[in-house]
C-alpha cells in the first residue's frame, strides 16, 4: 500500500467520524440514536455523536418508479399490468420509524391495493382498458394514498403503463 492510499484511508476514517453533516434544502434528516429515530431536521448543519449515533439525509424531491409486471387470472381472462408511481417523502422521521426500504415496501403496497381492486373488476372487458385504466387509478391512488401518508409519504400520481390479455402476451413473450 502506497503512502498515498494509507494517507487516504485515514482521512475517509477519520472523515466517517466527523460529527456533522449538511442537510441541503430539498433533503430531510433523521438523527438517529441508538438505532432509533429522535428528531427530525431540515436543512442546515447538524451534529451527531458518533458510533452511538448518526444522521440518515433522505431527499424529499419528487420520486418516481414503476412495478414489476404482474399477471392476474379474473375469471376467464389473464390480464398483465404494470403501473407507474410518483411520490415524495413529507415526514422523514415517521418513514424511518414506521418501514425499512422504503422504495420496495411502496410499490409493494401500490402493488398489494391494485392488485385487490383488479380482482374487483371480475370479468371486466379489457379491450376497453380506456374505460377501465381512471377508475383503477383513481382507486388505487386514493387505497394506497391513505396507507402511505401514515408512513410520512405523499403519493402523488398513479398511472396504468401497461394493461393488455393473455393472448398479447404471449405474442410480447413468444
Amino acid at each position: 500500500m502506497t503512502l498515498g492510499e494509507l494517507l487516504k484511508l485515514a482521512l475517509d476514517w477519520v472523515w466517517g467520524l466527523w460529527p456533522l453533516r449538511i442537510v441541503h434544502a430539498w433533503e430531510s434528516g433523521v438523527r438517529i440514536w441508538l438505532g432509533r429515530p429522535v428528531a427530525l431536521l431540515g436543512a442546515g448543519i447538524h451534529w451527531y455523536v458518533p458510533l452511538l449515533g448518526s444522521l440518515e439525509v433522505e431527499c424529499t424531491n419528487t420520486m418516481t418508479g414503476e412495478t414489476e409486471f404482474q399477471t392476474h387470472t379474473v375469471g376467464e381472462e389473464t390480464v398483465s399490468w404494470t403501473m407507474g408511481i410518483r411520490y415524495h417523502i413529507h415526514n422523514a422521521q415517521l418513514l424511518y420509524e414506521q418501514i425499512h426500504d422504503y422504495d420496495s415496501t411502496i410499490e409493494n403496497e401500490v402493488l398489494r391495493v391494485a392488485g385487490g381492486i383488479v380482482e374487483e373488476f371480475g370479468e371486466t372487458d379489457w379491450a376497453l382498458v380506456d374505460e377501465v385504466r381512471n377508475d383503477l387509478c383513481a382507486r388505487v391512488h386514493e387505497q394506497a394514498g391513505e396507507v402511505l401518508s401514515e408512513w410520512g409519504v405523499t403519493l402523488e400520481a398513479v398511472s396504468l403503463i401497461t394493461c393488455c390479455t393473455a393472448p398479447v402476451v404471449r405474442v410480447l413473450q413468444g
